[in-house]
């Protein structure tokens, strides 16, 4: 599997942690034990604005150092951990567009979109180059509820997706910054792991299946991913209050 090869390299910078960061921090182990998110040693950088709890307009900066991107960029995607609430309650303008029927005792995959491109232009924005003041074009934005879920130890981990589509690629060796706009926050002070990937097209004709740009399916357990190669490139600790 393409992820899983892209993150062997990674192991040396993942593997080692002092005991009380790893015990804080939420991972996923897929296989015969490979650690696929951790915060040890790939934290990236978190800058946020009005980020007290219940705020109803934080923003975040999520930020993406050069020497993280290492092909292309294709598509920006965040794993965030579903103890962060129900993305519709923590974003403006989504609607559900995809398995939006609830079904008692499980977890509903469900696909939201913006409202319309406006709303989605609004809401986030990825900046490049020296002092981000490159913006990329965003495709069709989607986010995938309960997308991905593991055991460690005796706790189920589970992430939503935020997918971010690149009408355009950003080139090798180029800082990204993803802004986050129009945030509501938790209702509590609290610490989350927002795990980076970044996706690389490996064909002429792009992974992309619709001039639309809808994003492609980077979650570890997609086996048919075949035209791209995906880059776990870090953590960002998001800490919402005190």
């Amino acid at each position: 599997m393409f992820f899983l090869n892209t993150l062997k390299k990674h192991l040396p910078k993942i593997a080692g942690a002092t005991a009380c960061l790893l015990a804080a921090t939420p991972f996923v182990a897929y296989g015969d034990g490979l650690t696929i998110f951790s915060g040890v040693n790939t934290e990236l950088t978190f800058e946020s604005d009005f980020n007290s709890r219940n705020s109803r307009n934080a923003r975040y900066r999520l930020r993406i150092p050069s020497k993280r991107v290492e092909n292309k960029v294709s598509q920006v995607s965040i794993y965030i951990p579903d103890y962060y609430g129900e993305m519709d309650q923590r974003m403006r303008d989504l609607v559900c567009v995809e398995n939006c029927e609830e079904i008692e005792g499980e977890l509903s995959n469900r696909i939201l979109r913006f409202e319309d491109a406006d709303d989605r232009d609004d809401a986030i924005e990825i900046g490049y180059g020296r002092k981000f003041k490159k913006e990329a074009a965003l495709g069709n934005v989607t986010i995938e509820e309960n997308c991905f879920e593991d055991w460690q130890g005796n706790d189920l981990v589970t992430f939503h997706c935020l997918r971010m589509p690149l009408q355009e690629s950003i080139e090798p060796r180029t800082p990204i910054q993803i802004k986050l706009s129009h945030l509501r926050n938790p209702d509590f002070d609290g610490t989350f792991y927002f795990h980076g990937l970044l996706v690389t097209c490996l064909d002429e004709g792009g992974c992309f299946t619709d001039p639309e740009h809808r994003p492609v399916n980077d979650s570890p357990t997609f086996e048919e991913f075949r035209r791209g190669s995906i880059e776990f490139v870090g953590t960002w600790i998001v800490t919402v209050g005190s």
